[in-house]
């Protein structure tokens, strides 16, 4: 049962199948030849998936990521950006990691930031003399912030298959990462720039009425970070709360006093947040008869036994699993190999002693660093499709940031505070 399992979902992979349908269809045709097991089973626990609160959450932030997309607020971020750091060498490339920063904590999606953000700040890089295959690199790199930096998308879901982590305590886990890895890349492109000589310096540094007037433009697209965090963690509301919270600031904001968001626009959004949610939604239900073929097959057991006995330390442990997890995400994206890995590789973390808020924000982080490797790379495919610079001439400086991030995360891994930190004082 468990070879054809295996060999009917990594088959479907290959020739491209959608990943839902490689789930279900693998679990169903492996079931239904060996596993004796009703297939009304299989449709419960399908239902079961979805059957949880706090996935209520995921359509509602991609909604208000959307909102704040079309809404005006990417721009208002990039011109505070700008009036904050535009003097420093290298300053675009500096604008669009902060605003990248920005945007992340508002919309919690990778794609929707590097979207977002690329539209407006590589044609403006393009006319400062920037190599455009590292302007398009380090737009992709930075648009990956969206699910490390809260509210996370990817978060959600693993709080959500993982028995005894939150959701509050993920978005606080993420907060120190997300922030070391934006600093990482700041520091990268100062320095690149330095020595290539990309981007004009503006010489004068920022006046204290300047900085003013870009703070009072970008307020409100400010504040919606600060009412969604703040409100989790002041226990005003759940993050699920949070989401629904998100999309109504979001639309007042977009529609009444930007009045960048009209009823065309606002349809467009419906249906885009729509489809995303719904695919999203679709592979966590799937995955849950997966997984109990899995389970069926014992199959959790014989890997935390060969996990345990090949690896003595939990350090040791998490060290391959990245490992393993930056060769998955050259193929599959972040929320997809989460929903698949994280139930497995939960309760073996846990049996060696290994925090299970850490091993989250690790596996996201290695993930997320798939996002713009090849083949899969769906950021690197966006920013290269922004600016019409073939993929090949990114791949010395994708290699290059992927470095950059890998210490970053190196880092994480045998430091666990940065991560822990936050969630334990929250909780105390």
């Amino acid at each position: 049962m468990l070879t054809v399992l295996l060999l009917s979902f990594f088959g479907s992979m290959f020739f491209s199948v959608p990943i839902a349908l490689a789930i279900s269809g693998s679990s169903i045709l492996a079931m239904e030849l060996f596993g004796r097991v009703n297939p009304y089973f299989f449709a419960n626990q399908v239902f079961s998936g979805l059957n949880n609160f706090t996935m209520i959450a995921l359509p509602f932030f991609m909604m208000a990521g959307a909102l704040m997309q079309y809404g005006g607020v990417s721009r208002r971020l990039i011109s505070f950006c700008k009036a904050l750091v535009g003097w420093v060498p290298g300053s675009l490339g500096v604008v669009t990691v902060l605003a990248c920063m920005l945007f992340a904590a508002i919309s919690g999606s990778g794609p929707a930031t590097v979207v977002s953000i690329g539209m407006i700040m590589l044609p403006m890089m393009a006319e400062e003399n920037y190599d455009m295959g590292y302007a398009s690199s380090l737009v992709a790199m930075s648009g990956g912030l969206g699910v490390v930096i809260p509210p996370s998308l990817p978060m959600i879901t693993y709080a959500t298959l993982v028995e005894g982590v939150s959701v509050g305590a993920m978005f606080m886990a993420g907060i120190i990462p997300g922030i070391l890895l934006g600093l990482a890349e700041i520091v990268f492109n100062v320095i690149l720039c330095k020595k290539r000589n990309m981007g004009i310096i503006i010489k004068e540094r920022p006046t204290l009425k300047s900085l003013w007037a870009a703070f009072k433009d970008a307020f409100l697209a400010l504040m919606m970070p600060v009412i969604i965090l703040g409100g989790i963690y002041g226990g005003l509301f759940t993050p699920t709360e949070a989401a629904c919270v998100a999309v109504v600031y979001g639309f007042i904001v977009g529609v009444f006093v930007y009045k960048e968001i009209n009823f065309a626009t606002f349809k467009k959004i419906l249906v885009d947040s729509s489809v995303m949610a719904a695919s999203a939604l679709f592979i966590i239900a799937m995955v849950d008869g997966f997984n109990f073929a899995l389970t069926k097959q014992k199959v959790p057991i014989i890997l935390s036994g060969f996990i345990t006995s090949t690896f003595g330390t939990k350090y040791a442990f998490v060290t391959a699993l990245a490992v393993l997890l930056l060769i998955l995400g050259c193929f599959m994206s972040a929320n997809a190999a989460i929903i698949i890995l994280a139930p497995i590789l939960g309760p073996i973390a846990a049996a060696m002693g290994y925090n299970l808020v850490q091993l989250g924000i690790v596996m996201i982080i290695c993930l997320n660093i798939g996002m713009v490797t090849p083949p899969f790379g769906v950021h690197m495919f966006i920013a290269s499709n922004i600016t019409g610079v073939p993929i090949e001439k990114m791949f010395k400086y994708i290699w290059m940031l992927v470095g950059v991030a890998v210490i970053v995360l190196l880092l994480l891994i045998f430091i666990p505070e940065l991560s822990l930190f936050l969630p334990m004082h929250m909780h105390n």
